[in-house]
């Protein structure tokens, strides 16, 4: 039997969500916060934030942890901006996240890592990291555009049977809220690093 290729970085995210297991957990928030934690926060820090993520996943799985508003995606994401000096410009609002997540449910294209259908207006710990790591690559703007692109961009992707290491929410480079996360990293030291991802993951529950 010929297994089809993952297509793009939102695919393999939607067939790690869809594990149970453990093992399949912890990969899955390796990847996540790999994607959203720079490396001047070091390895140590990324391994002991995927633990921690890795936890808080697979309890709010079982219905005996946390899960997280779109509320707390948006603040997480705005003081984020803040604190690395980011222009006005770069802000995220709720109606945006909720659009976008809605449209998720609608067209079913990415049904484990996106949870409205099931959860309404909460994420788990897993799926808000993924949409932070989304507004970081679209400058704080969530759409049901945004949503239409990524399924067609998968749908492409799977027609050329072919693997796309692009996601539509970073393909475009002159998109620079992510751009500027980093160098504020590179210009700032490791603890400084730390402490933004700190913020987030205390937000979000791990």
């Amino acid at each position: 039997m010929t297994v089809r290729p993952f297509t793009t970085v939102d695919d393999v995210l939607n067939r790690e969500a869809g594990t149970s297991d453990l093992s399949g957990i912890r990969q899955y928030s390796q990847d996540l916060i790999g994607l959203v934690v720079p490396d001047r926060a070091g390895d140590s820090y990324l391994i002991v934030l995927t633990a921690r993520l890795t936890k808080a996943e697979q309890l709010a799985r079982e219905g005996k942890g946390k899960l997280v508003p779109e509320t707390e995606v948006v603040r997480a994401f705005n003081d984020l901006m803040r604190k690395v000096g980011a222009p006005p410009a770069f802000k995220a609002d709720e109606a945006g996240v909720r659009q976008f997540r809605a449209r998720s449910a609608a067209v079913q294209a990415f049904p484990a890592l996106l949870s409205a259908n099931r959860n309404g207006t909460n994420c788990s710990p897993a799926e808000a990291v993924y949409l932070f790591h989304l507004l970081l690559w679209n400058d704080g703007i969530l759409s049901e555009r945004l949503m239409d692109d990524l399924a067609a961009f998968k749908q492409i992707s799977e027609q050329k049977n072919g693997f796309n290491v692009m996601s539509a929410g970073t393909a475009s480079l002159h998109q620079s809220a992510g751009v500027l996360l980093s160098d504020y990293s590179l210009h700032h030291n490791r603890r400084a690093t730390i402490k933004l991802f700190n913020g987030m993951a205390q937000t979000f529950g791990f």
